[in-house]
């Protein structure tokens, strides 16, 4: 059996990227710091765990999530889960060794709320659209803000959320890489966020 430590001693608030809103929360300075609704996550955080007693040699690879991260930021606030700038984070196993890894998601939607300026709709947040642009668009854009799932869709890691933006993610870096599109005839999809594999026809449905 073994078990893998993260020591908050060693924990270091890192940096927040270049061109970061200055009203984004600030980063908590060590682990047991963070829960729910109180206060941000760290935007972008790595570190290695002190691995005690040895892993089973067949358990390795890395077990992916996506979750709402982020509730408030200057003005804007959150209604909803759903609706919380979502954040990927990554235990990666390998032999004798646990890491872990997490980012805030790099989305459209992040970058409206950091602006002040939200124009997509979302699950219960209202949007910051005028009255001139509700007149001349009545249907909003979409979030692309993919909190709720990953997925692996043929060599790909993807991002859910049940709206027609599905984002695809580098295992490495989790960082979006791009927006998945579909080559059928039926256009812009909203995808369930909860997909399921058939063994059967090696697909996801």
């Amino acid at each position: 059996m073994a078990t893998a430590l993260i020591d908050s001693e060693s924990v270091r608030a890192p940096r927040a990227p270049s061109g970061a809103h200055p009203r984004a929360l600030q980063s908590s300075r060590v682990l047991s710091d963070r829960a729910p609704f109180r206060g941000a996550a760290d935007l972008d955080f790595s570190h290695e765990a002190r691995l005690e007693g040895e892993l089973p040699s067949w358990l390795a690879g890395d077990l992916l999530r996506t979750c709402p991260a982020v509730f408030q930021v200057g003005n804007w606030r959150a209604l909803h889960w759903f609706d919380a700038l979502g954040m990927l984070f990554q235990f990666r196993l390998s032999p004798g060794r646990v890491s872990y890894r997490q980012r805030l998601m790099g989305s459209r939607m992040r970058a409206e709320v950091e602006r002040g300026e939200v124009r997509s709709a979302s699950f219960a947040t209202p949007s910051d659209r005028g009255f001139l642009s509700r007149v001349l668009s009545p249907v909003p854009q979409t979030t692309d803000n993919v909190n709720v799932n990953v997925v692996p869709l043929g060599h790909q890691r993807v991002a859910l959320t049940e709206t027609a933006y599905q984002w695809a993610v580098d295992p490495d870096t989790l960082a979006l890489t791009e927006l998945v599109t579909y080559q059928d005839e039926l256009g812009a999809l909203s995808m369930i966020a909860h997909p399921h594999f058939d063994f059967e026809r090696q697909k996801v449905v």
